[in-house]
């Protein structure tokens, strides 16, 4: 593969909300509670221009092929509506299926966001997003 070599930082949070540089506006649809919210941020640099990144993550069917913990499922490239969520909690490929829904796929600032309830969102209230930028080779995320 003869690609140019710029990096790219996938920033995935899943069980948050988007942070405030992000400029969009998301309205949450839970109402405050006593629950308890656990957030988790995991970024990584990629070797790779970033439309080329963003084109493997649109392609649901796809992440089967670099993902061994989630895979979304219903549609062949991510668009916003109802989907499914396969979990594979310990990366083993023993999977459960969820019910979820591709909240937003904004391809100018390449981010993808998907909710999902289960147990009606008493035992699990997830709002799950990939955010990308480019960075110069050896900086930090």
């Amino acid at each position: 593969c003869d690609l140019p070599s710029t990096y790219v930082t996938l920033a995935l949070f899943p069980f948050s909300t988007l942070p405030a540089s992000h400029t969009k506006e998301i309205p949450s649809t839970r109402t405050p509670s006593t629950h308890m919210t656990i957030s988790v941020r995991h970024e990584v640099t990629i070797n790779a221009p970033i439309a080329a990144v963003w084109k493997e993550v649109i392609d649901l069917p796809g992440w089967k092929k670099w993902s061994k913990w989630t895979v979304l499922e219903g549609m062949d490239t991510a668009q916003v509506g109802p989907a499914t969520l396969q979990a594979s909690f310990d990366g083993d490929g023993v999977w459960k299926k969820f019910a979820c829904n591709i909240a937003e796929v904004d391809h100018a600032s390449y981010l993808l966001r998907w909710t999902g309830k289960v147990a009606g969102g008493c035992l699990f209230d997830g709002n799950h997003w990939m955010s990308f930028k480019e960075t110069s080779p050896g900086s930090k995320p």
